[in-house]
């Protein structure tokens, strides 16, 4: 597969797990297209609102990091960036923390974990 077929499929189908697995505890909400600065958005009673990029490798441009942070803090969400550990493709979610590039000091992340239980 030359191009970007092969990674855009494995794109899709790592952001379809990680629908699944929120799924059990959120009502999830997919952007088509996955061109904005979230493929999924978690909601949760009483008010908790997610907005999650996927990237298998984890890696998220300075630009597209900041710009999932501003939407999310201008929302009042959490920004989380899903991932897939080596070895054995467990996911992992990390909640932005700060811009890229600004902050010198501090951590740009901390471990999240999903809340688990059926609450809707």
């Amino acid at each position: 597969m030359a191009g970007g077929a092969g990674p855009a499929r494995a794109g899709y189908h790592f952001e379809q797990r990680v629908k699944a697995d929120l799924g059990l505890s959120y009502h999830i909400g997919r952007a088509a297209g996955s061109k904005g600065p979230w493929d999924l958005v978690a909601m949760r009673a009483p008010a908790e609102l997610v907005l999650v990029q996927c990237k298998v490798d984890g890696q998220l441009a300075p630009a597209e990091w900041n710009e999932l942070l501003s939407v999310a803090d201008e929302v009042g969400a959490v920004a989380v960036l899903a991932q897939r550990q080596e070895p054995g493709h467990h996911l992992i979610y990390r909640r932005l923390l700060r811009r890229k590039g600004q902050h010198r000091d501090g951590q740009l992340w901390e471990p999240w974990q999903p809340a688990r239980g059926v609450d809707w």
